[in-house]
């Protein structure tokens, strides 16, 4: 994967999604790169960027280390990586490229139908 986000749209997805992860408790793993909670022995995910995409370790919380290889998932894009995160339950839909899309549309439809509406109130102005 292209490791720097060479747009500014990469940039602020990524800004984005390091806001999320420390909102939700996501912290720094060591070697395995960032996992779901502060401790090892409570996290159940762990994800690390590599050259090819990023790895990711899953367990349950009741066992107290990761075990085992992580699997590989190649990505080329910070936006395929992204995508692939929320594909993979990681990180909520409204990361994913085809959740913004689809606001856009359900947007754009309201609009049509209701030019004069303001959809800042609803959060759907993007």
């Amino acid at each position: 994967m292209n490791t720097t986000a060479s747009t500014a749209t990469d940039r602020q997805l990524l800004a984005a999604v390091s806001a999320w992860a420390h909102e939700n408790g996501w912290t720094e793993a060591g070697w395995r790169g960032y996992k779901n909670a502060r401790y090892e022995d409570g996290a159940t995910i762990a994800v690390r960027p590599n050259e090819a995409g990023f790895e990711v370790w899953r367990k349950t919380s009741d066992t107290p280390h990761f075990r085992g290889m992580s699997a590989d998932y190649p990505a080329t894009t910070v936006r395929e990586a992204v995508n692939l995160l929320v594909a993979l339950e990681i990180l909520p839909a409204e990361f994913s490229a085809a959740y913004e899309a689809g606001v856009r549309d359900l947007t754009d439809m309201v609009k049509a139908f209701v030019p004069d509406l303001d959809l800042s109130e609803i959060g759907a102005d993007r």
